[in-house]
């Protein structure tokens, strides 16, 4: 079954050569050329030999000179022809795979991510499809070089004598059988060599993106150790390939050998009208010597076509996972904002759900504000609206639509988002903001900015708007990279807004300035709202507390306090902590 599925595997892959067919066939009949210019100079000795050197025929004498550097002209023309339009091919198979993966990535689901790290996938991406292109590329070069060189040096030998070809052939079923047993062997370790390597990425990835806490909690010796014995284990597995590479090699031409060996013994012992000539002993000689090398790499060969078998089957099972579900047809064309949980239930994977049945509706241009200790379940509630994950049980509506019908795009069109966890882009600050926008004014990328409070930033800036801002916004403070996320979410203008701890990262005077373009931005749009300061919420037009996945109270600010319940006791809290502070 394994076998089978191998092959499958691998006819898959070749199948990435059809779009270059063309080329592909003018470089296996070089390649093919090329082995059989190689054969043809063998073939050549006996008569040289004979003719030239032994009879001295003067035919011979004069047409040799000139033969042979046509012969080598034509070599190198075939052998340019076939390593360039391979290479071509490879370099464009490498690229259509590397780019369908990405894409593919990013039409995945979010549980996807959430179950395989950045760096496992990223290593697919790089090291995997290195592999396969090989695999796909120079091992047909390599094949088809060697077994037509084999080809043609066994016609040669044929040719000169049959009986001592056979001699020399009998150590052919031995070599197949080490051919299988090597193949097997060298699938699994590639295997493991791909797993140790997404490994090494994983933690190289981690290791240089979170490089401040690593240095600021001194884990800068564990994370070293850690890496030393991430590539430890692919160090191993890898030479081990190269021990079975390395050995496998000299066991084939030790059989090879003694089969060269059993047929010179034969060939001397030849006598009168059995004999054969200098020329034709120096051909098959020649021949049975040359056969040494593409028997040798044709075990090579097939250390590289078990590698991007195995790097081919991690891509395509990845490939042939279902993309995000998007059944849904209808387009929004115009959206009030009008929101209805009903029943709601929702867990990650198999463990104990994190959502119990929840149920609130938010009329068009309302305020939601969710409250509740960590693991309360916010942040899952927002989630399931622009349908990053869907529901185990019950229905969210959208304008009295279900989310599911909407088209997937459509309907996150309509929504903006601004996360305590900013995600910028190693761009200028005008790309981040337009951020999946071609066509737009820079009146209203600036508009959108003096809106978040960025104006007075920018001017700052050597290259105002067009100052990069480094990988994930390293070279911005936390609040200013806070506010471009605010000025991309009202630059996009959606009907529906989710703020999820938005001001965060902000100090107090610039979280009042933000909040009252926040409060501007809000106006006649539904908005969610998680917050971990109680008083940026007090004028939503719910409040929704959540304990335990379940809502538990649910109502204006005032109406809470009245109720002295959780609300009230998390607020008063707060209220005292804060008035410590200013005590302080």
């Amino acid at each position: 079954m394994k076998k089978k599925k191998s092959l499958q595997t691998y006819f898959r892959l070749l199948s990435y050569l059809k779009s270059y067919w063309i080329i592909f066939i003018v470089a296996t009949i070089s390649n093919i050329a090329y082995s059989g210019m190689d054969a043809y100079v063998i073939h050549l000795l006996k008569p040289l030999v004979d003719d030239g050197f032994v009879n001295k025929d003067p035919g011979v004498i004069k047409i040799i000179p000139y033969l042979l550097p046509l012969i080598f002209l034509s070599r190198g023309v075939f052998s340019f022809a076939s390593t360039f339009g391979m290479m071509y091919i490879a370099r464009k198979i490498v690229m259509k795979l590397r780019l369908q993966l990405f894409s593919h990535y990013l039409q995945l689901p979010i549980k996807f991510f959430d179950q395989n790290s950045s760096g496992n996938l990223l290593s697919k991406i790089i090291f995997n499809v290195d592999q396969v292109s090989k695999a796909a590329t120079d091992v047909i070069t390599d094949i088809t070089r060697d077994i037509f060189l084999i080809a043609f040096l066994i016609y040669v030998m044929f040719s000169v004598s049959v009986s001592l070809t056979l001699t020399f052939l009998v150590a052919m079923p031995i070599i197949s059988f080490l051919f299988v047993f090597i193949s097997k062997r060298f699938k699994k370790l590639s295997h493991r060599m791909q797993n140790t390597m997404g490994t090494v990425s994983e933690v190289a990835e981690e290791g240089i993106s979170a490089n401040r806490e690593i240095r600021i909690f001194g884990g800068c010796s564990f994370e070293v150790n850690r890496f030393y014995h991430a590539l430890k284990d692919f160090n191993k597995q890898e030479m081990k390939s190269v021990f079975m590479r390395s050995i496998s090699g000299p066991v084939i031409q030790l059989l090879a050998g003694c089969a060269l060996a059993l047929t010179i013994f034969s060939a001397l012992s030849l006598t009168g009208k059995d004999a054969i000539t200098a020329g034709g002993f120096t051909a098959l000689f020649s021949s049975m010597v040359a056969l040494l090398k593409p028997l040798k790499e044709l075990n090579t060969i097939n250390s590289a076509v078990q590698k991007g078998v195995a790097g081919a089957e991690s891509i395509f099972d990845i490939l042939d996972m279902p993309k995000e579900p998007n059944f849904g047809t209808k387009k929004i064309t115009k959206l009030l904002g009008r929101i209805e949980y009903k029943q709601v239930s929702f867990k990650y994977n198999d463990e104990k759900e994190v959502l119990k049945n929840v149920s609130f509706t938010a009329n068009p241009g309302e305020t939601i504000a969710f409250v509740g200790k960590s693991g309360a379940g916010k942040t899952s509630i927002i989630n399931l609206l622009p349908r990053f994950y869907n529901v185990n049980s019950g229905e969210i509506l959208l304008d009295d639509i279900n989310i599911q019908d909407y088209e997937l795009s459509s309907l996150r069109d309509n929504i903006a988002i601004v996360s305590q966890d900013i995600t910028l882009f190693n761009s200028s600050i005008l790309d981040n903001i337009t951020y999946g926008v071609v066509d737009y004014k820079l009146e209203d990328v600036i508009n959108a900015a003096r809106f978040a409070n960025l104006e007075g930033f920018i001017e700052t800036l050597p290259k105002g708007i067009n100052t990069i801002v480094g990988e994930d916004g390293v070279l911005l403070s936390g609040g200013q990279r806070q506010r471009i996320a605010i000025a991309r979410a009202i630059f996009k203008n959606a009907q529906i807004l989710i703020l999820d701890e938005a001001t965060s990262a902000l100090d107090s005077e610039t979280e009042v300035s933000i909040q009252k373009a926040l409060d501007k931005l809000m106006l006649n749009r539904t908005t969610f709202v998680i917050a971990h300061r109680l008083s940026t919420i007090v004028k939503a037009d719910k409040i929704i507390v959540l304990d335990q996945g379940m809502i538990i109270e649910s109502g204006k600010h005032s109406n809470l306090l009245e109720k002295a319940g959780i609300y009230k006791s998390l607020y008063k809290m707060q209220y005292e902590q804060n008035f410590e502070m200013e005590a302080l």
